[in-house]
């Protein structure tokens, strides 16, 4: 299993799909900030008043947009995962493992591996390198920075990688069940374009609504659970046992559940 994670991981890194996403990843950390700052350098005269509404971009802030799943680098690096993935099938690499001696799992397994190293390690470094521009141009936070701060941060950063180990059981899932990376790619494509929607839609419907609604409670929950939507990661300063579930349940049920599924389709998988 060791030996097989360390060809997958060589040879992904080796790809030159992994070059352009770390190029992307670079290009991206830069680019949000300093479009920021250009928009509202032009606002200067509005600055305060947006401040006060609290919507004055912050440090804090560009951090966790930077690690936002339908956006820049958190739409695009899935797609090149599968890619990446995908090459193993078309190339009979996969076959050839099996024939090897390799278990089924075992390959499963070192795929999914693979792929929640280089996305968690490429979405992390993005979102640091964005922090660390960000702070050039904008103040940390409206909140004074502390020891308890620093925690929360690292929280936070730790609930938006948990996140993306869901994401990439999504996009292994997909793999060993279409077989190719063009059928996979537009699959992943409409799962996060649908889930994206139909969150922002929750979204707009559940701010309309109030606590003594019928539908408030369940809009609620829909829109706390949705990972590809829920604003709840480093929106504060600290996490409530109800915040913490909504994103850990959704998280902790389907990762597992897709690893499951993943597992059982590739067993039964006719590879030729």
């Amino acid at each position: 299993m060791l030996n097989l994670l360390k060809t997958d991981l060589k040879r992904v890194i080796k790809d030159k799909l992994f070059l352009i996403s770390c190029i992307l990843c670079g290009v991206f950390a830069l680019i949000g900030p300093l479009l920021y700052k250009a928009v509202f350098y032009f606002m200067e005269a509005e600055m305060d008043s947006l401040q006060m509404m609290g919507m004055q971009p912050t440090a804090k802030s560009m951090l966790f947009q930077a690690f936002l799943p339908g956006g820049d680098l958190g739409l695009i690096l899935p797609i090149l995962i599968i890619i990446a993935l995908c090459k193993d099938f078309s190339y009979g690499t996969i076959r050839n493992k099996i024939i090897s001696g390799k278990s089924r799992v075992s390959i499963f397994l070192s795929m999914l591996i693979t792929s929640i190293i280089i996305m968690c390690g490429l979405m992390l470094a993005q979102a640091l390198l964005t922090f660390g521009v960000s702070l050039i141009f904008f103040e940390y936070s409206y909140v004074e920075f502390s020891l308890s701060e620093l925690g929360y941060l690292l929280i936070s950063i730790l609930f938006e990688l948990l996140t993306y180990v869901t994401i990439c059981t999504i996009i292994c899932f997909l793999c060993v069940f279409m077989n190719n990376a063009g059928t996979s790619v537009v699959m992943y494509f409409a799962v996060n374009f649908a889930l994206t929607l139909i969150g922002s839609i929750i979204m707009i419907a559940f701010s309309m609504t109030t606590e003594s609604d019928a539908s408030h409670t369940i809009l609620k929950i829909m829109n706390n659970t949705n990972i590809f939507t829920s604003t709840i990661i480093g929106a504060g300063t600290t996490y409530t046992l109800e915040e913490v579930l909504y994103i850990l349940v959704p998280n902790l049920v389907f990762a597992p559940l897709l690893t499951f599924l993943g597992i059982t389709v590739f067993k039964k998988k006719d590879l030729k």
